[in-house]
């Protein structure tokens, strides 16, 4: 679920970067850093928002903040921004496979 949520926030990057700031995309390595960037921050919110003040402390009511910001969750929350992450290279790299396709015809 994290890895095409991650290639979904890098998409949404992508035609942000293009229509409204005119980025250059030359480099591969800048557009990776930026969307990457950007989909951590994203992976970041949701993580903190939804998962823990909204699912434990709302949800399962979870009031004591020790048990809301449990330690052992931390792993899976690693792992989740990872998938993020991955999600984000992949599609950034396979956009930029394509724009090069297209330079080249």
């Amino acid at each position: 679920m994290h890895l095409i949520g991650g290639a979904w926030v890098a998409l949404v990057f992508d035609f942000i970067a293009k229509k409204f700031w005119n980025l250059s995309y030359h480099n591969l390595i800048v557009r990776i850093i930026l969307g990457c960037g950007f989909v951590l921050i994203i992976g970041l919110l949701w993580e903190v928002f939804y998962e823990y003040l909204f699912l434990d402390f709302l949800v399962f009511k979870k009031h004591p903040i020790d048990q809301v910001f449990d330690p052992f969750n931390l792993p899976d929350t690693f792992r989740d921004l990872l998938n993020d992450i991955i999600g984000g290279v992949v599609v950034f790299y396979l956009l930029h496979l394509k724009e090069k396709n297209v330079k080249t015809r």
